[in-house]
C-alpha cells in the first residue's frame, strides 16, 4: 500500500519518503479509513468520484479561509490541480496540510474544563463566521430553508415517530415551534456556515482550537445553526449532568457574543433552532437500519432538549452585549473583540 501511496504523492512538490500511517480513530479525528498522515505536516484522503462535487466545494471554502488566515488551503499538484484522479479505482485524492491537534476526548468532553472549551468554540464559531462572511461572494453555495423542510417534512414525520416509538414529546411542541419560531426564523440572520460544526469536526490544540475541518456539506443558512449544532451534538453526553450541559451553553453563547455579536432575536432563537435540528435528525435516522445508533441517540436528545426548554431560553436570553469575562484573551479589564486583542 505504500508504493501505491507514493505513487500518488509524487504528484505534489513535498518532500519525497515521508513516513505513511493511516488515521484511524484513536487519533482522535473520527475519518471511517482512507486517510493516511503524510510526514508530520500534510494529510492525504481519498474519496469516491461521486463525492467530486461537494469535495470540489469544500477546497475551494478551505483557499478562501486561508486567504483570511484562518485555517490550512489544500496543496495543488505540481500540474496546478487540487486532486489527483486514479480512473480505474472510481476514486481521487486530496492533499491538504495538517491542522495541528485533535478533537476532544469523551473524558474531555465531560470534565471540569469543558465550560471553558465551549467559550472557546464560541469565538471559534464568530471569527470562522466572519471569515465566511469576508469570502463569501466568491464561493459557491447551496441555499437553505430548515423551517420550511422542518413544518412540512420533519415534524410529520416526527410526530408519528413520537407515536410509533413512545419518545416522550408533548404534542403542543410543534405547534408552538410552528407559532413561536415562525416569527422569528426570517429575522436571523444568514450566511454561509460550516453546517457540520460537530465536536468531531473541531480541532484543538494546546487547550485551544486550531482549525475546523470537513466543509463538504456547507451552505448558506441561518448562522446560530453551527452553534446550536454544536451544543446539541455534545447533548448525549450530559443526560444525568444536565446544568453542566446548560453551562457549556451559557459559555459558548458568550463566546461567540464576545466576537460577533448575537441578534435579539438569535437569542430568542437557541432553543427553537435546537429543535429544528433535532426535528430535521429524527426525521432522517428514523426507521433507517443502516442509522440505528444514531436514531436512538437522537431519539433521546430531542426529548432532553425538550425538557430543558425554560433554561435553554432563558440562558439566550441572559447572554450580555458587553462583559468581560475569565475566559476572554483580552487584557483584564478589556473586552474581547475580533481579532483579541493580544493577537
Amino acid at each position: 500500500m505504500c508504493g501505491k501511496i507514493n505513487n500518488v504523492l509524487n504528484n505534489w512538490d513535498i518532500p519525497p519518503d515521508l513516513p505513511i500511517r493511516e488515521i484511524d480513530e484513536s487519533d482522535g479525528v473520527h475519518y471511517l479509513g482512507h486517510v493516511w498522515f503524510i510526514g508530520d505536516n500534510y494529510v492525504l484522503k481519498k474519496h469516491p468520484n461521486e463525492e467530486r462535487n461537494n469535495q470540489e466545494r469544500n477546497l475551494r471554502i478551505l483557499s478562501a479561509l486561508d486567504n483570511q488566515g484562518f485555517t490550512s488551503a489544500p496543496l495543488y499538484t505540481k500540474g496546478g490541480a487540487a486532486f489527483v484522479e486514479i480512473s480505474e479505482e472510481d476514486s481521487f485524492y486530496t492533499l491538504t496540510r495538517y491542522v495541528p491537534g485533535k478533537t476532544l476526548t469523551d473524558e474531555e468532553i465531560g470534565g471540569d474544563r469543558m465550560p471553558e472549551y465551549g467559550y472557546k468554540v464560541g469565538q471559534a464559531l464568530a471569527k470562522l463566521h466572519l471569515a465566511l462572511v469576508a469570502a463569501e461572494d466568491d464561493l459557491p453555495s447551496n441555499s437553505a430553508d430548515p423551517y420550511k423542510r422542518v413544518v412540512e417534512w420533519a415534524i410529520p414525520k416526527t410526530k408519528k415517530a413520537n407515536h410509533d416509538f413512545g419518545m416522550g414529546l408533548d404534542e403542543s411542541l410543534f405547534d408552538e415551534y410552528i407559532e413561536e419560531f415562525g416569527k422569528l426564523q426570517d429575522k436571523l440572520p444568514r450566511q454561509l456556515i460550516h453546517r457540520d460544526a460537530n465536536p468531531d469536526n473541531i480541532i484543538f490544540n494546546n487547550g485551544e482550537v486550531s482549525g475546523f475541518i470537513d466543509f463538504i456539506i456547507s451552505e448558506r443558512n441561518m448562522r446560530l445553526w453551527d452553534v446550536c449544532y454544536f451544543l446539541t451534538g455534545l447533548g448525549d453526553s450530559f443526560y444525568d449532568e444536565n446544568e453542566k450541559w446548560l453551562s457549556i451553553i451559557k459559555e459558548l453563547l458568550n463566546g461567540y457574543n464576545s466576537i460577533n455579536p448575537l441578534t435579539d432575536e438569535e437569542k430568542k432563537s437557541i432553543y427553537y433552532v435546537m429543535c429544528t435540528i433535532q426535528f430535521t435528525c429524527v426525521a432522517y435516522f428514523v426507521g433507517n437500519e443502516k442509522y440505528k445508533r444514531a436514531w436512538e441517540q437522537n431519539k433521546t436528545l430531542t426529548l432532553f432538549v425538550a425538557k430543558n426548554k425554560n433554561r435553554i431560553i432563558e440562558i439566550g436570553m441572559g447572554v450580555k452585549q458587553h462583559f468581560f469575562h475569565p475566559y476572554a484573551k483580552g487584557r483584564s479589564g478589556e473586552i474581547c473583540s475580533y481579532p483579541p486583542k493580544d493577537e
